[in-house]
């Protein structure tokens, strides 16, 4: 929605009919403004731009990019080995953590067989660390262990639990 407000405003002060938007996989299609509800991407004028117009877009990407970046606040850390015979997790810390302070609410996550395995960086394909790195604000510690297969075992999940709360008061 941020974006098609902005897709207007350009529209409204270039008199743009159409832009380019460029998707992920950099495919270029003409879209008309009015269609854009959702949509994501780069735009380019269809129309040579003068001086004025692409001054506006670079701000208001760059802008956009800005807010995006304050987003994605904290602190992400592969654990390996850190807890005797139990599983390598991925631990975040929200930027305004402070052991001495109000504490904050635990997020264990537990993913489904598809992230089982050694590579720990699997486990941020998606889930709340993936949500963090694309922006959504967690205030919350978050915990994400990797199972190597199998069932969870709910003794290592306590064991985990009980370092987290030794190690962050």
């Amino acid at each position: 929605m941020y974006l098609l407000t902005i897709y207007r405003k350009i529209n409204a002060i270039c008199g743009l009919n159409k832009v380019f938007m460029v998707n992920f996989a950099s495919i270029v299609l003409p879209v008309p403004v009015a269609a854009m509800a959702g949509a994501v991407g780069a735009i380019v004028e269809t129309k040579p731009m003068n001086t004025k117009t692409l001054l506006l877009i670079t701000m208001l990407l760059a802008g956009t990019l800005l807010h995006a970046r304050t987003l994605e606040q904290g602190n992400t850390e592969a654990m390996r080995g850190v807890v005797p015979g139990n599983y390598n997790f991925w631990i975040f810390t929200p930027e305004d953590y402070d052991p001495q302070g109000r504490g904050l609410p635990l997020v264990i996550f537990l993913h489904g067989a598809s992230l089982c395995g050694n590579n720990l960086d699997r486990v941020r394909r998606y889930g709340p660390l993936d949500a963090i790195k694309k922006g959504k604000v967690v205030p919350a510690v978050v915990l994400a262990p990797q199972n190597s297969g199998g069932a969870w075992s709910p003794r290592k999940i306590n064991e985990l639990l009980e370092w987290t709360e030794a190690t962050m008061p």
